[in-house]
């Protein structure tokens, strides 16, 4: 028992520690790697882990444990602990995978040997995986195996998984690199191959067969804490999505710069994130450079009488480093416009302006009056406080400041409905 409690708590350690991951911790994925938009997103799914020091180890060959595993996460079954009998000679229950393989029997997702062995650490190659997911999504009338003649190594397909090599590259849930034009079915499945497999099968979701997808748990409720001004602070976590719930406040940034007199009402406007969003107990939510997409809203032009602009933003979508849009409804918690520093700097400086203006003319006007000293005195207490005073008067009357932000300025967005982000 205490075997298959730290077996437990060990799959529970993995999941956190994957779900906690981000790209700036990993050690051996840039931006420009082949696969680096899956193995992200897997990744932050708490699908698959990376080391303690940050590695993913992409090129590393799977086992059929590992594989098994990873399948089971990306169908939504996050819990390892069942009443399956072991039928399985080879798997004990001080082997890490015992739980998974056990629940993999259960559900018949990937099948053992004959002479009653899973052979759990046995490679497995991508004809096999390309079998498994051909198994767990509905069936077809008919499959049509010409899907695969594009391919030049097609004869290379085992008889054995022909047909269900075509379901699933009919489906689109199959990794051909580097050669596009290459399957390769007898080579060993890599991490990074499986990444990109799963976060396919993310996306064929709906293909799948109901006894193999869990039923959506709710995981727990983690929160956000980013303004004290957020009416919720809720993240619901489940085995299949991260939900923000609507009155969640996030920051995000200007990401280019903002001038009002180049926009109107509607104009489309762009902001990312330069960091990434997590929850407080460290939940990977928005990565940073995510692109939220919105609009110019509440929008006034500076008008006369010292009238200046202003403008609020709706924010319509965001759109995550690996591709996914999501849509959901969020505004500015307020409308920016210029400060009351700027605009008291603005008549300041028409007043300061004004009595120049005034104190040169009676200068000027003394001068032509002879230049005597009283005359000055008098001609500058009456061209001082007039010049102010029209300076003053120009600069109550005149146009407002128009609204200006610099690029990576933070703007604070209040979400009106949930933002939901799939694992």
């Amino acid at each position: 028992m205490k075997k298959i409690l730290s077996i437990s708590l060990a799959f529970v350690l993995m999941f956190f520690t994957s779900t906690f991951a981000n790209a700036k911790q990993l050690a051996d994925i840039t931006a420009e790697h082949w696969a680096a938009q899956e193995i992200l997103t897997v990744i932050n799914g708490g699908i698959m882990g990376i080391t303690a020091e940050g590695y993913f180890n992409p090129d590393e060959v799977m086992t059929r444990a590992d594989f098994t595993t990873t399948m089971l996460r990306a169908l939504g079954h996050r819990d390892v602990t069942n009443n399956a009998e072991n039928m399985f000679k080879d798997v004990t229950p001080d082997f890490w995978g015992y739980q998974d393989i056990l629940k993999s029997q259960r559900l018949g997702l990937i099948y053992g040997y004959g002479d009653k062995t899973f052979r759990p650490l046995n490679n497995i190659t991508k004809a096999e995986v390309e079998s498994v997911i051909s198994h767990i999504t509905e069936d077809t009338d008919f499959i049509d195996d010409s899907v695969l003649d594009v391919f030049k190594d097609k004869d290379d397909i085992p008889a054995w998984a022909i047909e269900r090599y075509a379901k699933a590259v009919d489906m689109g849930v199959y990794v051909n690199y580097p050669d596009k034009s290459m399957l390769q079915p007898k080579k060993l499945l890599t991490r990074a191959e499986c990444a990109v497999i799963l976060y396919k099968l993310r996306d064929a979701l709906g293909s799948v067969k109901k006894e193999f997808v869990a039923e959506e748990q709710t995981l727990g409720i983690e929160h956000l804490n980013i303004s004290e001004d957020a009416k919720n602070n809720e993240v619901v976590v489940t085995n299949f999505r991260k939900i923000i719930k609507a009155g969640n406040i996030l920051k995000i940034q200007f990401a280019e710069d903002f001038s009002s007199k180049r926009y109107t009402e509607g104009s489309p406007v762009k902001f990312v994130t330069t960091q990434d969003i997590l929850t407080e107990e460290g939940r990977m939510l928005i990565p940073a450079n995510s692109q939220f997409i919105g609009v110019a809203s509440n929008f006034q032009k500076e008008r006369a009488f010292n009238k200046s602009a202003s403008t609020g933003f709706e924010i319509r979508q965001v759109i995550l480093p690996n591709g996914d849009a999501i849509d959901f409804t969020g505004n500015t918690l307020k409308d920016i416009r210029p400060s009351k520093a700027a605009k008291f700097g603005k008549v300041a400086g028409y007043t300061l302006l004004g009595t120049a203006v005034g104190g040169g003319s009676a200068v000027g006007i003394a001068a032509m009056s002879g230049g005597k000293s009283n005359k000055y005195s008098t001609a500058m207490a009456v061209g001082l406080p007039v010049g102010a005073g029209v300076g003053l008067a120009t600069g109550l009357m005149t146009k407002g400041l128009s609204v200006k932000e610099k690029v990576g300025k933070d703007l604070y967005i209040e979400l009106l409905s949930d933002l939901v982000i799939r694992n």
